[in-house]
């Protein structure tokens, strides 16, 4: 595979990765519940509709507790304060349908108004009860929980490497009521944020090589138009020579000479072609050029393969290993040593 392709591959593999943290499966729920006066939070574990009381934080065991952190960090545990609906206030308000745009931002303003707390004393969230097109208005209903009701559960969560990711309330029979009142700003980041790390560099590294691609591609095409330029020059030269020396009487022994001399190919067109006829992973290392007599070392993913592929290419005949194929330790790759002749190349037949 290419290195484009080992890319590709890789970018794709954490692409998917971030994507599915979108999809986020059901779990097991950890919901921790205020307990006793100094007892901090009480522990349950649910799995569908099954219930586990795991007891105290406190007097969790400590195997116990390590296999709640590393559910939690593979994303295969939700940790949920639960909040007695006792300790919550719900309120029902009409507002502009315009604040939908920013309804976070518009029912701040509504919490002074609606309660006896400040926005800062209060978790809230809300739902819209109904919308009225005619009237242009919302009907919302919010739910507020003061802070202090909270984050002792929330600190002691945290010390403890269970970080909360919800708030919601319970009713009498330990019924979640399916709210949310964590705000964005607390929620802890996912344990996979790396994946987040790594698409957003995969995706700048794609956009560079996009757009180091196009610049490539650019140069390459104003290097096969250079070539171009240069073999048409060179035939044009070697033209105006032959005619020149074929006009002057020379003898056959000089004719010959200045033949050989102009059918002699150039190290830039062998370079070419090589390049062209070399499968990837493969690093020429060492190059010699005598008349049509080619010699080549390197490395190579395959080196075995290589004959078979240069001599595909009819600018090239005769390939053999000068050497045993070696194996690199430390890579895997393998290093070669190979022979190979030039035939007479098409762009030398145009020229005469």
């Amino acid at each position: 595979m290419s290195a484009l392709g080992r890319f590709l591959d890789w970018w794709g593999r954490e692409l998917g990765a971030v994507l599915s943290l979108g999809r986020e499966r059901r779990g097991p729920v950890l919901l921790a519940r205020a307990g006793g006066e100094d007892e901090g939070p009480v522990l349950e574990l649910r799995r569908g509709r099954s219930r586990h009381a795991l007891g105290p934080l406190g007097g969790v065991a400590a195997r116990e507790l390590k296999r709640l952190q590393a559910a939690l960090r593979e994303r295969r545990l939700t940790v949920l304060i639960g909040v007695a609906e006792s300790a919550s206030v719900r309120r029902t308000t009409t507002l502009p349908a315009a604040v939908r745009e920013d309804l976070e931002g518009a029912l701040r303003f509504e919490v002074e108004r609606l309660t006896p707390f400040r926005a800062d004393e209060v978790f809230f969230t809300a739902r819209i009860l109904e919308e009225r097109s005619g009237a242009g208005q919302l009907e919302i209903e919010m739910v507020f929980v003061p802070r202090r009701v909270v984050e002792p559960l929330r600190a002691a969560l945290g010390e403890a490497g269970l970080a909360a990711g919800r708030i919601d309330l319970v009713d009498a029979e330990g019924a979640l009521a399916g709210l949310d009142l964590m705000p964005a700003a607390l929620r802890p980041r996912p344990a996979r944020g790396r994946a987040y790390t790594a698409a957003a560099m995969a995706a700048a590294m794609l956009l560079a090589l996009l757009w180091s691609g196009a610049a490539l591609l650019e140069r390459s095409r104003a290097v096969a138009d250079l070539r171009e330029a240069v073999t048409q020059a060179r035939r044009m030269a070697v033209a105006a020579e032959d005619a020149r020396v074929a006009s002057s009487g020379g003898d056959a022994a000089s004719l010959a000479a200045f033949r050989e001399k102009r059918d002699r190919p150039l190290a830039i067109e062998v370079l070419a072609r090589l390049t062209e006829a070399v499968p990837d992973g493969t690093w020429i290392e060492t190059l010699s050029l005598a008349g049509r007599e080619l010699e080549l070392s390197g490395v190579s993913d395959d080196a075995a393969g290589l004959i078979a592929r240069l001599e595909r290419d009819p600018g090239f005949e005769g390939a053999a290993f000068r050497a045993p194929i070696t194996r690199i330790a430390e890579s895997g790759r393998k290093r070669f040593a190979l022979r190979l002749r030039l035939t007479a190349a098409p762009a030398r037949a145009a020229e005469r």
